[in-house]
């Protein structure tokens, strides 16, 4: 199950653009704050926290129409 999930959350990311990708990578793999993650990608804390929702926002139904193994 886990393996699945894992398969499923990257054949997602590998959807989004780069800046999609990077912001949830830093959020969740790197767990950067948002302070930090404003340092490293160049934005404010609040665009920063901006893009983390659009990028959840445009992840949810690749994840949701993802097939899925019985």
């Amino acid at each position: 199950m886990r393996v699945e999930l894992r398969a499923r959350v990257r054949a997602a990311l590998l959807r989004l653009d780069e800046h999609d990708r990077e912001v949830l990578a830093l959020w969740y793999l790197e767990e950067l704050s948002t302070e930090e993650i404003a340092a490293v990608i160049g934005l404010t804390e609040s665009g920063v926290r901006s893009r983390h929702r659009r990028a959840l926002e445009r992840i949810a139904p690749l994840l949701r129409d993802a097939p899925q193994e019985p």
